[in-house]
């Protein structure tokens, strides 16, 4: 179950007061901009990994990135791995963005996102360019109903199927594609 949040003067609250150090890649952008830092971005395919980069971001008083990249998917698939990134996140210190690095499919970042990442890349850099540019507003769309859909409680959208029909009926334009998705 989703916990009930409280917003409070732009610091998110658990349901007992407590701040949740989740964050996203903008929030931790603007943090690092703010304190004149740089953030430390590291791939965690395993709980070691995402045990010991939050550690060391906490003793050092930092915010930090940790990632998952399709390419780990062998190593450890994303439905196991996501889930703990996200909750040692919300219990940090410090503030973590949870970030899928090189997102090969929509599937894929689809699937990130409703596990709940707080950031999302999508790599289409092999397919034509065609196809990856509108790929990537699709991204940028589905980022944008998770958004949306996170403000109003809901769960985000099914399907790579679903969002594009909604597109459709909903004669979204995307003016501006990015690559990185905050």
């Amino acid at each position: 179950s989703i916990k009930k949040t409280l917003i409070l003067k732009e610091k998110r609250l658990d349901y007992i007061g407590r701040k949740i150090m989740l964050v996203t890649l903008k929030q931790i952008l603007n943090l690092c901009e703010a304190r004149m830092c740089a953030a430390g971005s590291f791939n965690t395919p395993n709980l070691e990994s995402v045990m010991a980069v939050i550690g060391a971001a906490e003793e050092l008083n930092v915010p930090v990135i940790i990632q998952h990249a399709e390419v780990h998917e062998e190593i450890m698939p994303i439905e196991i791995i996501g889930p703990i990134m996200l909750e040692l996140a919300k219990k940090a210190k410090v503030p973590v963005c949870v970030h899928l690095d090189h997102g090969e499919t929509l599937d894929y970042v689809c699937k990130a996102l409703n596990i709940g990442f707080t950031s999302v890349m999508y790599d289409g850099s092999v397919l034509p360019f065609e196809e990856n540019t509108a790929n990537t507003k699709m991204v940028v769309f589905l980022r944008s109903r998770q958004v949306l859909l996170w403000k109003q409680r809901l769960d985000v959208w099914g399907s790579v199927k679903q969002v594009r029909e909604a597109q459709q009926q909903e004669q979204i334009r995307i003016r501006y594609i990015r690559i990185r998705i905050w």
